[in-house]
């Protein structure tokens, strides 16, 4: 698909400026779309319905300021590139712009629509940026938020049981082997918690780095979904999770990766199905050399406004406090199911759920290069 056109705003009181502008642009940028700006309420309409990506405006207008400009369209749109491009301003009215956000001040001639063209360019490549750099900086803001809850939570509760006991022992108490049972199990568990989220920041930082390496190996995968299927069946009352598919699939793969692989995903199916009910997972081989893992649960599904970016890092797909997790673990498979030269989708069946596939292949891809990981 063809990307939509420029959208831009040209700000001049002479109709030739304004067409040596946009022949100018279009030349170098191609189609634009150029809405012509010659009166305050045309310009007070257009800033208000944005959807623009750039403005160029003279300063010595007739009816404002190409500084009132600046001012008004960076306070609605603080991302949009603004360039004046004139020739009845001063050193002082160029400070006097950039202070309130202008890229670039280019005086107006023929001979410096070039250097307007140039400054253009550049001011949408640094607009662009920008939004990716506040996107990233919002991002690493709400993984910190939401990473500090998610260690917190079994931290706080492995201090409560062990002041617990602390304390009964220093009364001279005794624990009953049943509490103690319970006691250890709960600290066992929140422990295993821990050491996954951690487990899960690191798996980040090797991914990052190439310093992952595979461990590749013949191994059974309706075996391995069964063992991960079982394990996770012990965590949930609310939910059957039901395996299917043929005696035996055999695949070369590393089998602890893959099993990361599906624990995640069916954990993810048993999170966000809170009202409990069947998970399946099948094992297949849709077409010779290659062999696909499925999990479908039955659950109110993702949102379609989340499913973009779902295999990103930090992606929360529910958006729900009380489910949300480090948003990693999506991510994290997808990049695993990639170094074995498979792909992980997700879709939305008609009558409801989700539905995710893991696709691998049976051998391993022709003149595939470990990657090396320092053991942290």
């Amino acid at each position: 698909m063809a990307a939509s056109p420029l959208r831009v705003l040209l700000v001049d009181d002479n109709p030739d400026d304004r067409a040596l502008v946009r022949r100018a642009l279009e030349r170098d940028l191609g189609a634009i779309q150029a809405e012509e700006i010659v009166d305050r309420a045309a310009f007070e309409r257009a800033n208000e319905a944005g959807g623009f990506d750039l403005v160029v405006t003279d300063y010595q207008l007739l009816w404002w300021t190409g500084l009132d400009v600046v001012r008004a369209a960076k306070e609605r749109w603080p991302y949009c590139p603004v360039v004046m491009f004139t020739a009845t301003g001063n050193e002082e009215v160029a400070v006097a712009a950039m202070k309130s956000g202008l890229d670039d001040y280019v005086l107006k001639s023929t001979s410096r629509l070039p250097r307007l063209v140039a400054s253009v360019r550049l001011a949408l490549q640094n607009a662009q940026r920008q939004r990716d750099l506040d996107a990233a900086v919002r991002a690493r803001d709400e993984f910190l938020s939401i990473a500090a809850h998610e260690l917190k939570t079994p931290i706080t509760s492995l201090r409560g049981y062990a002041q617990m006991a602390l304390r009964r022992l220093r009364r001279g108490e005794t624990l009953d082997s049943a509490r103690l049972d319970r006691v250890l199990h709960t600290i066992d568990q929140q422990s295993e918690r821990l050491a996954r989220l951690v487990e899960r920041l690191l798996d980040v930082g090797r991914l990052e780095t190439g310093r992952l390496r595979l461990e590749p190996a013949p191994a059974d995968l309706v075996a391995l979904a069964r063992r991960v299927a079982e394990l996770v069946q012990q965590t949930t009352t609310r939910h059957t999770i039901a395996v299917t598919g043929p005696p035996q699939l055999e695949a070369h793969v590393d089998a602890l990766r893959i099993e990361q692989v599906v624990t995640n995903v069916i954990d993810n199916a048993v999170k966000f199905d809170q009202d409990g009910g069947l998970i399946e997972v099948d094992v297949a081989s849709p077409e010779p050399g290659w062999a696909e893992l499925t999990v479908r649960d039955h659950g109110p599904g993702i949102p379609p406004e989340r499913r973009t970016g779902l295999f990103e890092r930090f992606h929360q797909a529910h958006g729900d406090a009380h489910l949300s997790g480090l948003g990693l673990g999506l991510y994290v498979s997808r990049q695993l199911v990639d170094l074995h030269g498979g792909a992980i989708t997700l879709d939305a069946p008609p009558d409801g759920g989700t539905r995710v596939r893991v696709r691998l292949p049976v051998h391993p891809p022709t003149g595939a290069v470990r990657r090396t990981v320092s053991q942290d």
